[in-house]
Formats: structure tokens, sequence, C-alpha cells
């Protein structure tokens, strides 16, 4: 025996009024209906399990017509057209629901920082969210901040004036330190560049207004010292402060202490200039330091007992992995004890460039990265590693030292103009930071390492 069901039962089950039932019986969604001897509507199983799809995609947002198409095409069993409306209608409904994830996340982060907020103020009165008497590490994990692999460094800036703020960026006349200068220096800033080979750094700098050329060594503390003298004495205020020179790969050199060169480079050398530069730094009360640390980080942590490769062989990968690992943990370190003067600290990770950074790889080494066209030319050739332009190179860098979404964050290690998301020791290549390059326990060993190796006290 058939089952039979009433208007009201269609209402009922479906939750659709009178009205919008005898709406769609009009506009043909349903075929002619029987009427019992009465006269009342007589509906059958099928035409139920038609209205409760019909309900179903109403409930994702599909608009009316669509519908109608949809069961227009289902009538004439024109199942391609069929497929074609709700395929398109979901893929829809995926964008949606990312966007929708990514809101969540964000409010989720909102929510718990507000509850740390709330337990700190419990225990003690604070007088505003940002001038807490306990330090809050910011959480590892993406904000979002709507910003991808391919933002540029303007992007990033989201059109904010920099005008009267002054920011130092060593390297910034290369690669995507050059390309962070010509942002910042673009939106108004005045920016410094202490340069190695000054000549060099003039020919690139050449066209940007709002530029400074100074000279400076990383690798020579008696400069360093030198020209963050001549900065102080200036009389201005240090806002941001974008350490970005290095070196990478390089054969086993050392310093004049007997220091490996790439972590006295990278780290130890930025270590010094932060530390002497620390006065203007804090006189500003709202300063950023960006270290620019690299995804090589995964080649391993900091050998505190050996850093200089004295007691074993030397490796320049792993050599180089340990100065980026040192810059996040410098950033980690510097954020804890320079909050309370203002002093946020970012560490980031730039992406995937071809730069001069790679003067010291054989062109066998770089042709294996996919970075060598078949002329034997240097460049991102395999497009398939996800290089980025300079410019895109420089977004993370720029969003950390300008975005007002990290205001009152600190201490975490970005990529893609974002902060990345924390990832086991054993996770597979690719995106997010490991565990030995964010534990604030190693960081804080390192920061008294760096003290002695560079006889230079930070004076907090």
């Amino acid at each position: 025996m058939n089952t039979s069901y009433s208007i009201a039962d269609i209402s009922e089950q479906t939750g659709l009024s009178l009205d919008t039932i005898r709406y769609y019986e009009k506009i043909g969604i349903l075929p002619p209906i029987r009427r019992r001897a009465n006269g009342q509507r007589a509906y059958t199983e099928s035409d139920l399990k038609r209205f409760t799809f019909i309900t179903q995609l109403k409930r994702t947002q599909m608009p009316l017509k669509e519908i109608e198409q949809y069961i227009s095409y289902s009538n004439e069993q024109n199942y391609e057209a069929c497929y074609q409306v709700l395929d398109e209608h979901k893929q829809r409904m995926e964008q949606i629901i990312t966007e929708m994830t990514d809101s969540f996340h964000t409010l989720n982060y909102k929510l718990d920082n507000f509850q740390r907020l709330i337990n700190l103020q419990r225990q003690e009165p604070i007088d505003d969210m940002v001038n807490t008497k306990e330090y809050i590490p910011t959480p590892q994990r993406a904000l979002p901040s709507g910003f991808g692999k391919k933002t540029t460094a303007t992007e990033a800036l989201e059109g904010r004036d920099l005008t009267g703020l002054t920011a130092i960026v060593t390297g910034g006349y290369s690669g995507i330190g050059l390309e962070t200068t010509r942002a910042l220096a673009e939106a108004g800033a005045a920016v410094v560049i202490p340069a190695r080979t000054p000549d060099k750094a003039r020919a690139a700098l050449a066209g940007i207004a709002g530029v400074e050329l100074e000279t400076m060594d990383l690798s020579d503390p008696a400069s360093i010292d030198t020209f963050a003298e001549r900065f102080i004495t200036s009389g201005r205020r240090l806002d941001i402060l974008v350490n970005s020179a290095g070196i990478m790969a390089t054969p086993l050199e050392r310093d004049a202490r007997g220091y490996e060169s790439q972590f006295a480079t990278n780290h130890l050398g930025h270590f010094q200039l932060t530390a002497r530069l620390w006065p203007t730094l804090k006189a500003a009360g709202n300063a950023r330091v960006v270290s620019v640390s690299s995804r090589a980080i995964r080649y391993g942590g900091v050998d505190l007992e050996d850093p200089n490769f004295q007691a074993k062989e030397y490796d320049k990968w792993k050599a180089y992995g340990q100065s980026k690992t040192a810059n996040a943990l410098f950033a980690v370190e510097l954020d804890r004890l320079g909050w309370r003067h203002g002093v946020r600290a970012f560490s980031v990770h730039p992406g995937i460039i071809v730069t001069e950074l790679s003067r010291h790889l054989s062109d066998d080494e770089m042709r294996a990265m996919g970075a060598l066209d078949e002329q034997g030319q240097r460049t991102a050739f395999d497009q398939s590693r996800e290089f980025k332009t300079a410019e895109q190179g420089a977004a993370t860098s720029v969003w950390c030292a300008t975005s007002k979404q990290l205001n009152s964050l600190g201490g975490v290690y970005c990529e893609d103009a974002d902060i990345a998301q924390a990832v086991p020791a054993d996770a597979p290549y690719g995106q997010g930071v490991l565990p030995w390059a964010m534990d604030p326990e190693t960081a804080e060993r390192l920061w008294q390492l760096s003290e002695e190796l560079t006889g230079v006290t930070f004076k907090i």
C-alpha cells in the first residue's frame, strides 16, 4: 500500500511553510499533485523525498533559481546538467567553509588570548590589554592574516603610512633585503642601510628615496660598535630593525675570534648589533625587531656545547641551519625580555628565493635545487619548487615589521606573511616551525652563551 501525505504532513517533516510548498508546486518543481476525494492534496513518498532534498539544498544557501534549474534538469533526466549545477554549488560551499574555518581559528585565538588576560586580571589588576604585568607567550599558530605565499612586500603593508618612523635593514641592498628597504622607504620610513660593500650598496639603492647608507661589517665586532655609536649619537629613535643580512653554506671560515663564520655573522653579529642599538629601540616605545631565519632550521638546533665546530667535523648545511635556528631563538628570548619596554621580536622564513645568498653553491647544487636553467643561469627554473620572487620573499619581514595584526604579539616564527604553525620534530619537509627553534629554555641558554661569546651584555 502506497503511503499518502497531506500538505500538513510535508510541512511538518520538512519545515517548509504551506505557502512555500504551494509556490514550489506553482513553479513546477513538483509534478501535478493528485487530489483526494475530499479535494485535499495527496503527496507520495517520492514527493516527500524531493521536498526533503530541496530543503537540504536551501540549507546550503543554494539560490532558488538554481534549485529550480536543478529540478528542471532532473525532470528532463539531463543528468550531466544536474551534476554540473550541484558541483558548482559544492565548490562555492567548500570556499565558504574554508573562509568560515579561518574565521573560527581567529575567534579561537582571540578567545584564548582574552582568557589568559582574564586569568591574569583575577590574580592582579591590569590597566589595559597590552600593558599586562606578566609576559604572555603568543601562540605559535596562524592568525590567519589573510595573506599567503604570493603576497608581496607592498601588499603586506596594506597601505600603511610609515612617515616619521626610522628603520635599519641589514643586508638592505641585495635580494629580499633590498625589497624590504624599497617597501619601507616607499611607505615613508627613513631607512638606514649598514653595508659591508658601500659602493655595491650605493648602486643597488640608486633611485630609492629616503635611504641613508652607512658602513658596517657583521663579522667585525668593532665595526658593529662604531656603526651603532654613530646611530645613537644622531639622537634618533629606532622603530624597526630588520636583521636580514647573512651568508649561506660557506666553506669553513673563522673570524678573528676563531668563531665559525655563519654562526658569527648570521647570529652573533646581529645579537651584538641589537644589543648596542637597544637604547634607541627602547626609546621608540613601540619598536619591532625582525630576524630573518630560514626553513634551514630543519638541519638541526644549536649545539650549545660546540657552536663553532671545534670538536666535530664541519658541515656547511648544518652550520647554516644552526645559525638560522639561532635567529629564531633570538627572537623568542628578545621578545620575552623586551615586551615590557614595547619592543616585540619576530623571526621569519622568507621562502625559497634565488638571490646572491647562493653564491657559495656550485652549479650542480643549484641544478639539484631546480635553480639553474639550460643556459646555466641561476634562476627559479623549476616552478614545482614553489620559488618566490624577491618582493614576495620580503613580504613576511615587512608584515612582521609593520602589521597592526601583530600588535601586542611577538616571539613567534612567521612565514607567508602569517604566524607559522608549530610542527613536531618528525614532520616531513615543508612549512612550519620545529620544536628546537621555539623552545624558551634553549633560547635563554643561547642568549647567555651569546653574551659570553661577544662580551656584550644586553642592558634591558
